[in-house]
């Protein structure tokens, strides 16, 4: 690293030398592929590029010339691309000049998430042409044609890329999609499209992984199996997002959950119905809270006007992170995920500071400490 500094500072007293009198350096670049430094210079607002040894690489006749950064400067995806500009068209370039792709494009739109990827299918870049979006690879390949409204790339509930990557396109109005690596395509029929996750299964021949989307049309939400391209019946007015393996849905009147295979595991009998966590589910039904695993039985049973995790805030302790707050008859209390009593529910009013086993109760407007009862497993 110390040697590329010493070099790039060499390099730049050089080349500031070669043209103080004329030109303005407004960037440097660096390639590791071709272990190159490059300046990108302006003369009388018009940009060129020279080399480290004073050559110009790009004679100072563009409108426009900058280097593709990352999402931060640890990103080095894009390292040594440039973005060149002449005369209303914009194209793509590498360091030495050669070109990735024509001058023939509106605009050239560079997405920080793909930084984020690891696979080479994710290093896409957005190409517009008259008004209309298409996208690109790094090598100058056009992926999908510029025909499109627009384009995205899809991701998961973390907001991390898809892999293999799974381009999102619009055009009048509507959603299809395309996963980049096998060019699987979904046509523009959808109102809306979004993730709900994978399924992963592994034989001893092999392991497989299919990509489970959810579509909208006229109104009701189905799933698509984007790998095996099946596509389910779309019954819902709502699907959720999948976690532990079940996805929260609603027809028009109930909630329940389905799998990633549209199976209905839990039935849709609920007025409320929140996502899976640590294999357990929140639901409402006729305005009592209840606790329920992923077979449908209820660990804590719904006869509560209120139930809510107790620390809502991400929480390394294990215990404390599956404790309820629950209500009763106007009263207080604090259950296990399992249904054991932490805190009895005799209390007006229970407050717990993130993280505590100690809080403060109300009785007849009275304070008094409380204490947490924990069941005598945990202690093992």
């Amino acid at each position: 690293m110390l040697k590329r500094i010493l070099l790039l500072c060499c390099f730049l007293c050089t080349v500031s030398t070669l043209y103080a009198q004329s030109h303005t350096v407004v960037d440097s670049i660096f390639s590791s592929t071709s272990n190159l430094y490059s300046l990108i210079v302006q003369k009388n607002g018009i940009m060129g590029v020279v080399n480290d040894t004073g050559k110009v690489i790009l004679p100072t006749i563009y409108d426009k010339i900058e280097a593709l950064k990352g999402k931060n400067e640890e990103c080095s995806r894009w390292e040594g691309i440039l973005k060149v500009r002449k005369g209303g068209s914009c194209g793509l370039l590498l360091a030495d000049g050669k070109p990735i792709c024509p001058f023939s494009f509106d605009d050239i739109v560079f997405f920080p998430e793909t930084c984020l990827g690891t696979t080479p299918e994710s290093m896409v870049i957005k190409y517009i042409q008259m008004g209309k979006v298409g996208l690109g690879d790094a090598r100058g390949n056009m992926l999908i044609r510029t025909s499109y409204e627009d384009v995205y790339l899809l991701k998961d509930s973390a907001q991390q890329l898809i892999q293999p990557a799974v381009a999102v396109v619009r055009k009048e109005g509507k959603f299809g999609m395309m996963e980049l690596q096998h060019k699987i395509v979904m046509k523009a029929d959808y109102d809306s499209i979004g993730f709900v996750g994978f399924i992963k299964e592994s034989t001893k021949a092999k392991a497989k992984t299919d990509l489970v989307v959810k579509v909208k049309q006229k109104g009701l939400w189905g799933l698509v199996n984007l790998t095996t391209q099946e596509v389910f019946e779309r019954a819902y007015t709502y699907i959720g997002r999948c976690a532990d393996g079940l996805i929260v849905v609603k027809n028009t009147k109930k909630y329940g959950y389905i799998d990633l295979h549209n199976k209905e595991k839990i039935d849709l009998e609920y007025d409320l119905a929140l996502p899976f966590a640590n294999k357990v589910a929140l639901v409402n039904k006729n305005g009592k809270w209840g606790l329920i695993k992923q077979d449908g039985k209820a660990n804590i049973p719904l006869q509560y006007e209120e139930l809510q995790v107790l620390f809502p805030k991400e929480i390394d302790d294990k215990f404390l992170a599956t404790l309820y707050l629950v209500k009763k008859d106007k009263k207080y209390g604090i259950l296990s995920a399992t249904g054991q009593v932490i805190v009895p529910i005799d209390y007006e009013k229970l407050v717990f500071k993130q993280g505590d086993y100690t809080g403060k109760g109300w009785k007849d407007g009275k304070a008094e400490e409380v204490e947490m009862q924990i069941p005598q497993k945990t202690t093992k």
